[in-house]
């Protein structure tokens, strides 16, 4: 971006549209970039959202269950569970199944 400002500005604005101008609650919001973060094993963003989702009421349970992979159970809402199944999905198949 550095060679090209202008493209870096345009990425700015596409991530600040699928951020905040999304249709997403920003608790599952949180949660799917989560998801994203422990599927790519981004340690920089899972540490940065992570405490983000605290803030809005991710219980330290569900946490651990996105970063460990398996199943989203205990403490977490269906919403929860719902989008982190389809973010794994989209990530380790490139499709969403019927």
């Amino acid at each position: 971006m550095l060679y090209a400002p202008h493209i870096g500005e345009v990425l700015e604005r596409l991530g600040r549209v699928l951020r905040y101008e999304g249709s997403l609650l920003p608790r599952l919001r949180e949660i799917a970039v989560l998801a994203v973060a422990a599927e790519a094993s981004c340690t920089y963003e899972w540490a940065l959202h992570s405490h983000a989702a605290s803030s809005l009421g991710v219980p330290v349970s569900v946490l651990s269950q996105i970063a460990a992979g398996g199943e989203i159970g205990t403490g977490a809402t269906a919403a929860d569970a719902c989008v982190v199944g389809v973010v794994r999905e989209l990530l380790r198949a490139g499709a969403l199944s019927d």
